[in-house]
């Protein structure tokens, strides 16, 4: 049997803080408050108009990581596992998207090994699920892909994923909290 060695990560959400910029860009685009950008995220027409908007503008280079993310990152690396960075951002619809993220990335120091652009995340999962440890995502969306896969799920709390449960799906609010688990699926995995 094949060691599992690698970590799947998404950017948006996990490595920075989201969905709180696509809220605040609500908030500016529609000119509402904050309790009704939860609901015009909610709503798909309005989703659609945001995630457009959004996605064509350099907001992207200004969001800050989250904090441990790199430090996390670093130890999982030297300890010789391999980081995919897999995202939903869609160069097809934004051209600009990849050397805006490889930008931020090494602007922040974030290690990885590869980055995958990829709408269908649940495919690349389970072709690859053999070798993962675990996936840290947060979209509600996706995570629903992710249900029937064995593989270890660490899910970033936000206000769209709260009421995903599986049995293999892990709740956390920091990096300190992933590297932990990371530490316990390590465990079990030797």
């Amino acid at each position: 049997m094949m060691k599992k060695d690698t970590v799947v990560i998404d950017i948006d959400g996990c490595l920075n803080h989201y969905p709180g910029p696509l809220k605040m860009w609500a908030e500016v685009l529609f000119n509402i408050d904050k309790s009704e950008s939860v609901e015009a995220i909610k709503k798909r027409n309005d989703f659609d108009l945001l995630k457009k908007t959004y996605r064509h503008s350099t907001i992207f280079s200004y969001l800050l990581p989250r904090a441990g993310s790199r430090e996390i990152l670093n130890q999982i690396k030297k300890r010789g596992y391999i980081i995919t960075l897999l995202t939903a951002r869609n160069p097809d619809k934004n051209p600009h998207i990849k050397d805006v993220t490889t930008k931020w990335l090494y602007k922040y120091k974030i290690p990885f090994n590869s980055i995958i652009f990829s709408k269908d995340k649940g495919a690349y999962v389970k072709k690859n699920e053999h070798r993962i440890i675990m996936v840290v995502e947060d979209e509600a969306e996706l995570l629903s892909s992710f249900d029937k896969l064995k593989t270890e799920v660490v899910v970033f709390n936000n206000d769209f994923n709260g009421h995903l449960y599986c049995s293999h799906f892990h709740e956390v609010f920091s990096w300190k909290e992933v590297s932990n688990l990371f530490e316990n699926f390590v465990g079990k995995s030797n």
